[in-house]
């Protein structure tokens, strides 16, 4: 049982590393490290229930006449079925719309697999 949780924690992590850190590197980003993904961060292969969601996180700055522009767009899509299977979807786009990156992960906890799709 012990040996399971481990082996779970660890896909957890690598899969959760690889779905953030991949936009999060390429958008570099000069904002504080406060940036909110915790709503992604808090969701585990947990079977029997089921639930979706999508996340869109806008950066923008503040130009010298007072405006603002958007510079990043960072959206995600989390999926988790009855049986407790994880996909996590991810991709950033620039203030234009041109994608910049994109990924998945799927986590299976069924046969303690974890695929990253880049």
């Amino acid at each position: 049982m012990v040996g399971e949780v481990r082996k779970m924690a660890s896909i957890v992590g690598l899969a959760l590393l690889g779905a953030f850190l991949a936009p999060m590197a390429v958008s570099a980003q000069r904002a504080s490290a406060s940036t909110n993904q915790s709503a992604r961060m808090l969701v585990f292969p947990r079977p029997r229930i089921p639930l979706s969601f999508e996340q869109v996180e806008e950066r923008s700055r503040i130009l010298a006449d007072g405006s603002s522009a958007v510079e990043t767009v960072i959206s995600g899509r989390t999926f988790r079925d009855s049986a407790g299977r994880v996909r996590l979807d991810s991709e950033t786009r620039d203030g234009s719309g041109r994608l910049i990156t994109s990924g998945g992960t799927i986590m299976d906890p069924t046969n303690g697999s974890c695929v990253i799709l880049v």
